[in-house]
């Protein structure tokens, strides 16, 4: 269920829903730059997690959206799955984990049927 009490992730005002995927870049003290770079060639669909936030306390505005997220080396397995059931949470169809130091690589994760 999806819980609108909770704040949106940085840029999370800008996904346009009329795109078919975003992307969720974390795990990098590097993040706020690399995500403001993106916006400026007009990649409007990144979003970002920053470093040392959970990605539970979020609402990530990804109903029906296939998410990809990157993770840059600064975040163990177990935060790359607390950010991937977040996603699956509030609505993501998909996600794909392409976080380069964690195999297998990319993992590929869909809502389960309850």
């Amino acid at each position: 269920m999806v819980n609108h009490t909770r704040r949106l992730p940085p840029y999370g005002a800008r996904i346009k829903q009329s795109r078919n995927e975003a992307l969720v870049t974390y795990g990098s003290p590097a993040g706020w730059d690399q995500v403001k770079a993106c916006h400026r060639y007009g990649l409007s669909h990144v979003l970002l997690l920053p470093l040392g936030d959970r990605a539970y306390s979020y609402h990530w505005p990804v109903a029906s959206l296939g998410v990809v997220t990157v993770n840059h080396g600064f975040c163990d397995e177990g935060e790359s799955i607390e950010l991937t059931e977040a996603l699956l949470r509030d609505g993501a169809i998909y996600v794909v984990d392409c976080s380069p130091h964690i195999e297998p690589q990319p993992r590929f994760y869909k809502p389960t049927e309850d």
